[in-house]
């Protein structure tokens, strides 16, 4: 199978991190409609790992992209990874490049011990955008580095004085 290449390091990040948001999205009704049931039990050995009998309610594989558990002892969250390659300099021409990651975190509910005690809402995942640009990302990094630089004048401007009044 032949690697795709993204033509630079945004475009490939912007995939990303549109696949990896996209990815969490998808998998947020499986994992809660699986919890769902399971508010109120112990979900968890004393080690943080699901029990057996709960591990076994995962579909397998759960995703094609790579998918783990984040280990916390106050909420329980899976983290999806995302990957894009892209090529630069050397790379151009050849089967060799360098891969964008991002990482969307999947919050499903609070934990109290090993005792799921609550599901989250849809709203948090919602929140994971899927429509990013390379062009959109590239004029909010022109407005920052804008506002960094007024920012850097005040502070200037303000040399003799400091920001407070001690």
């Amino acid at each position: 199978m032949k690697t795709k290449f993204h033509s630079n390091a945004l475009a490939a990040k912007v995939a990303a991190v549109n696949s990896a948001n996209a990815e969490a999205q998808r998998l947020f009704p499986i994992l809660s409609a699986i919890f769902a049931p399971l508010v109120g039990c112990k979900v968890e050995k004393v080690d943080g790992s699901l029990l057996a009998s709960v591990a076994k309610l995962l579909p397998d594989p759960l995703s094609t992209f790579h998918v783990y558990r984040q280990s916390s002892r106050y909420s329980m969250a899976w983290i999806v990874k995302g990957s894009e390659n892209y090529q630069t300099g050397h790379d151009i021409g050849t089967q060799y490049g360098t891969a964008a990651y991002h990482e969307a975190v999947i919050y499903i509910g609070d934990l109290d011990g090993q005792t799921l005690k609550s599901l989250y809402g849809p709203e948090n995942i919602t929140k994971l955008r899927t429509d990013y640009t390379a062009e959109q990302v590239a004029e909010l990094r022109k407005v920052c580095s804008a506002a960094k630089q007024a920012a850097r004048d005040a502070e200037s401007a303000l040399s003799h004085f400091g920001e407070y009044d001690r």
